[in-house]
């Protein structure tokens, strides 16, 4: 595969060179793969290593002639055999350590926190008699579910 090279925050990235994907679990375990495309907010590779579609992983660019590594955050957006396409996460995002499982577990929190928080907001404009309704039949299915038990 001919090598060529992207400019990626003043630093140039080489396609066909070599890169490490780590996982973002906090155990710092790194595979290789080959890096098989650019674009501005996605990364392609190939790669035997097996990642989930949906997980972040970071990205490093080694061996670029640059004194420090590149790390970019990036989420698996598709999988086809060995071959990947990551979608960047946010610059607030990228050269950043891999999270512990604690801080793993917030992001689902301020999920569901967000959620229920749109879902409290979205009752509250309802018209007091589909309030009613509402409450009417959530109290039946809970009824409903008990007595299936």
């Amino acid at each position: 595969m001919s090598s060529a090279t992207a400019l990626h925050r003043d630093r140039n990235l080489h396609v066909g060179a070599r890169v490490c994907i780590y996982r973002n679990d906090g155990s710092n375990r790194g595979y290789e793969a080959i890096c098989t495309d650019l674009e501005l907010e996605s990364i392609g590779v190939r790669t035997s290593a097996v990642f989930a579609v949906g997980e972040v992983v970071e990205i490093t660019f080694a061996g670029c002639s640059q004194e420090r590594e590149i790390r970019v955050r990036a989420r698996v957006l598709y999988r086809m055999s060995g071959r990947y396409g990551f979608g960047v996460l946010s610059e607030s995002a990228s050269n950043s350590q891999p999270v512990s499982a604690a801080g793993r577990e917030d992001c689902p929190i301020k999920t569901a926190r967000k959620l229920l928080s749109d879902l409290k907001a979205a009752y509250q404009a309802l018209p007091a008699v589909h309030r009613a309704a509402v409450r009417k039949a959530l109290t039946q299915k809970a009824l409903a579910s008990e007595a299936a038990a």
